[in-house]
C-alpha cells in the first residue's frame, strides 16, 4: 500500500519563534522533539509519532514524523502558544526546519504557511527533503512576494504576521 513519511525537526537550528513566559513569539527558538517521545501540540490528520532518537543530536534527539497510510493530505499544524503572535514585533524574519523523506523515496514537495484563519499564506517555493538524511529549509519572512495568500480575502502579509495564529507545515 503507497504511503508517505516525512520526518521533521520543526524549529531545529533557530525556526525563530518561542514560548515565553509572555506566551509569544520569541526570536532564537529551537523546538526540540524529546527522547521521551513527545510530538508536542503538533496535530492534523495525519499519522504522528516520536521514535525518540534519530534526529540531529543532542539532548533530546527526538523528532517529529508525519505520515499516511495513503499518499493523501500530509501534513501537521500547531497552533501553540510558541507560535502564536505578532512575528513582525518579535523580529523574526525566518522560518527554519530540518526535513527528511523516510522509507521510500516519495516526491514530496513541502510548504510552510502561516497567519489566521481570515488571512493565511503560503511560502511559494516548496522544499523537497532528501531520502535518508537532514536537510536545512528557510522560509524568509522578509519577501512577501514569495508568499501567496490561500484563506481569506483581505489583508496584507504583512498584517498576517502581526495576528498569527497558527503554523502550518504540509506536502502540496
Amino acid at each position: 500500500m503507497p504511503t508517505n513519511r516525512l520526518r521533521t525537526l520543526l524549529v531545529a537550528s533557530g525556526l525563530l519563534v518561542a514560548a515565553t513566559s509572555a506566551a509569544a513569539p520569541t526570536l532564537g527558538f529551537r523546538e526540540d522533539f524529546p527522547a521521551a517521545g513527545g510530538i508536542g501540540t503538533w496535530s492534523g490528520g495525519a499519522i504522528y509519532s516520536n521514535p525518540g532518537s534519530g534526529g540531529l543530536g543532542g539532548i533530546n534527539d527526538g523528532y517529529l514524523e508525519v505520515s499516511r497510510n495513503v499518499v493523501a493530505q500530509l501534513g501537521t499544524f500547531s497552533q501553540d502558544t510558541m507560535y502564536v503572535g505578532n512575528f513582525s514585533a518579535a523580529g523574526i524574519t525566518q522560518i527554519r526546519m530540518w526535513l527528511m523523506d523516510t522509507g521510500a523515496d516519495e516526491a514530496l514537495n513541502i510548504h510552510v504557511s502561516i497567519g489566521n484563519f481570515g488571512n493565511f499564506w503560503q511560502y511559494n517555493p516548496g522544499w523537497q527533503p532528501p531520502l535518508g538524511q537532514w536537510a536545512e529549509f528557510v522560509a524568509d519572512l522578509t519577501n512577501a512576494g514569495n508568499w501567496t495568500r490561500i484563506i481569506g480575502s483581505t489583508g496584507t502579509f504583512a498584517q498576517a504576521l502581526q495576528t498569527v495564529d497558527r503554523l502550518h507545515i504540509r506536502h502540496d
